[in-house]
């Protein structure tokens, strides 16, 4: 053959083309999320989930408060816990801070209505 080598050994054949694509495509993760904090956002859910817990009792659905209030209090709880654990600022810290007390007593009082009107 002109130019070229043939091998006649019977161990591995390497394929540099091959090991660079592969070394190029492993372990290359792509985050797409952003990962800041969202004191401000776990704030808003958690005064939100206070009316949405306490309000809707009316609506012909079984137990209601779980419905919207349940929801919007647990992504408050989530988003206040993250936001608690990067470092942030004192006003982030106590948005975080006061999403996660105003979320605790929302969710608190939607299992003591619960309780008390299967208990009656």
């Amino acid at each position: 053959m002109a130019g070229g080598r043939i091998a006649h050994s019977f161990g591995v054949v390497r394929n540099p083309l091959k090991e660079t694509l592969m070394d190029a495509t492993i372990n290359r993760s792509v985050d797409v999320s952003e990962n800041r904090p969202r004191p401000g956002l776990a704030l808003v859910l958690a005064v939100l989930s206070i009316p949405g817990s306490t309000l809707v009792w009316d609506l012909d659905v079984p137990v209601p408060g779980f419905w919207i209030g349940g929801p919007l209090g647990v992504a408050a709880i989530i988003l206040a816990l993250r936001a608690r654990r990067e470092p942030i600022g004192k006003a982030g810290r106590g948005m975080a801070l006061a999403a996660l007390i105003l979320a605790g007593l929302a969710l608190g009082q939607m299992a003591i209505v619960t309780i008390v009107s299967l208990a009656s």
